[in-house]
C-alpha cells in the first residue's frame, strides 16, 4: 500500500466523520434548550424587609401598670323629706302637748 493511498483513506474517514457530525447536529435540538423546555414564570419583585426596632442594650424596660382611672359614682337619689307642716299650737315634735 502506498503512502498516498493511506493518506487518502485517512482523509476520507475524517471527512465522513465530520459530515456525519454536521448532519446529526441539524436534527438535534439546540444544546442549551432541552426538548421539554418550559418558559420560566415571570419574576415577582421582592418586597423590602420590614424594619424592626432593635431592643435597647441592658435590661428590658419594666412594665408599670397605669393607675386605675377614677370614675365618680353617679349621685344617689335621696327622697326629699315631706313638706314640714306647722304643728298645732303648743305641740312640738318629741314633746307632749302643753297643759293649760
Amino acid at each position: 500500500m502506498s503512502p498516498s493511498y493511506l493518506l487518502t483513506l485517512f482523509l476520507g474517514v475524517v471527512a465522513l466523520f465530520i459530515t456525519q457530525c454536521v448532519a446529526d447536529s441539524y436534527h438535534k435540538p439546540p444544546f442549551h434548550k432541552p426538548p421539554y423546555y418550559k418558559p420560566k414564570p415571570p419574576k415577582v419583585p421582592k418586597l423590602p424587609p420590614v424594619h424592626k426596632p432593635k431592643p435597647p442594650y441592658g435590661k428590658p424596660p419594666v412594665y408599670v401598670k397605669p393607675p386605675p382611672v377614677y370614675v365618680k359614682p353617679p349621685p344617689v337619689y335621696v327622697k326629699p323629706p315631706p313638706y314640714y307642716k306647722k304643728p298645732p299650737y303648743g305641740h312640738y315634735p318629741g314633746h307632749p302637748p302643753v297643759q293649760n
